[in-house]
């Protein structure tokens, strides 16, 4: 799977944001390369060789967490536990991840819930939403949140702060 040049140059950086929303055909990898690159300890992440990218390959590191890995939609209390969990350090990586694949399926009141954690969460917390088009869009939709799939960004259309 091709990595977004944009998205590359930020992992190679560090630089990445604290959500983002992976729509398209083939956003599972998209979205499995970004939690790699969150939890890399390696000189550039995703490195694939460090123990984070290798356990994230595996699907068994301790600190990416599949909500709702079943596609049966989180319900408010479940949420407000993802909540509750943001805010336990993460267990060896830097960052923690919440992988979201069935965002779609979540209601109004789980979305607040989500919201109000992205935008006032611990800095270590970092989530993944991935819907299945834009059109079941649902967070993220605060300041700092980014949307990134596999479609080419339109030339000369600003985004939200004014820059093409």
């Amino acid at each position: 799977m091709e990595v977004p040049a944009h998205l590359r140059i930020r992992m190679a950086k560090r630089n990445l944001s604290h959500a983002y929303l992976v729509v398209g055909e083939n956003r599972r990898p998209l979205a499995e390369a970004l939690a790699a690159a969150w939890v890399c300890t390696g000189e550039t992440p995703p490195c694939g060789h460090c123990p984070g990218c290798r356990k994230a390959g595996l699907g068994i590191h301790p600190d990416i967490i599949r909500a709702d890995p079943e596609g049966e939609g989180l319900k408010a209390e479940e949420v407000r536990a993802l909540r509750s969990d943001a805010y336990i350090r993460p267990n060896e990586a830097p960052k923690k991840v919440y992988l979201l694949e069935h965002s779609e399926l979540l209601n109004p009141t789980g979305q607040n819930i989500l919201l109000k954690l992205i935008e006032e969460g611990p800095a270590y917390a970092c989530f993944l939403f991935s819907p299945p088009s834009l059109g079941f869009c649902c967070p993220p939709s605060g300041p700092g949140a980014k949307p990134s799939g596999l479609q080419e960004k339109r030339p000369g259309r600003p985004t939200r702060r004014g820059r093409p």
